[in-house]
């Protein structure tokens, strides 16, 4: 396990672990709690280690920028508004150095429905579509 020294901003410390010690990690969890499955456990830990709620991130940006979280909170709601604008308008949202965002088309199509068996039809649909730029994916990738 890696662990990196805590931000004196944010006052957390930040662990990377490899997916062995995680699985070990939701063991050693499921053995103390001795009620949850190992997948609902790894499920819980995944959603608690791996996950940024938007409060983290206008807290984590108002520490760095040593703005009210207040003045933070609005402005990222303007820019997600701003961007829901744009994809409703079909428009595609670049943000170089981080990546881009589409509205793509799902065609229609059968599916079975898994309770009864019956084929169900599912139709067409609109989902956005995010494309990572070459200076994310290269981290990324080398983080594997």
């Amino acid at each position: 396990m890696v662990v990196l020294p805590a931000n004196s901003l944010a006052g957390k410390t930040t662990f990377f672990i490899t997916p062995n010690e995680f699985d070990n990690l939701a063991q050693g969890l499921q053995t103390s709690a001795c009620m949850e499955s190992p997948a609902l456990l790894r499920g819980k830990l995944n959603t608690q280690l791996f996950q940024m709620l938007k409060k983290e991130l206008i807290d984590q940006v108002s520490a760095e920028l040593s703005l009210p979280k207040q003045d933070v909170g609005t402005a990222l709601e303007i820019m997600l508004t701003t961007m829901r604008d744009a994809l409703t308008d079909k428009r595609r949202i670049e943000l170089r150095g981080f990546g881009s965002f589409s509205i793509r088309s799902r065609k229609e199509r059968s599916t079975k429905n898994p309770k009864t068996g019956a084929i169900m039809n599912i139709p067409e649909r609109k989902t956005v579509h995010f494309t990572m730029s070459r200076s994310l994916k290269e981290p990324l990738i080398k983080a594997e």
